[in-house]
């Protein structure tokens, strides 16, 4: 018995790269996508390291720091939003403390 493979259609519709002016719009939505599955699945223990790592192999260093950033008020909208984070000064001044340390990798 041998195996066929299917033949390939070139009419088919073939998965292409992003265009480079939408490549910081596809980063945010695959960080954004990812960060929120991390917050959820992780509570506060999201990876910025790893997020800010993607965006600044993926993008130039403004479009990246604003993917970056966008990451971090996703994960605190779910925190407080969604998880009902206490909102006391010390979750507050954690909050804002991981907001540039995730910037600066």
């Amino acid at each position: 018995m041998s195996l066929s493979t299917p033949s390939i259609s070139t009419s088919a519709p073939r998965l292409a790269p992003v265009e480079p002016r939408h490549a910081p719009l596809f980063c945010f939505a695959l960080l954004t996508i990812s960060c929120a599955l991390a917050s959820f699945a992780l509570a506060c223990a999201t990876p910025f390291a790893a997020f800010a790592v993607i965006a600044a192999a993926m993008l130039p260093l403004r479009p990246a720091l604003l993917v970056v950033a966008g990451a971090w008020l996703v994960n605190q909208g779910i925190g407080f939003g969604a998880l009902h984070y206490p909102i006391k000064t010390n979750t507050m001044l954690w909050g804002l403390a991981i907001g540039p340390r995730c910037a600066n990798g």
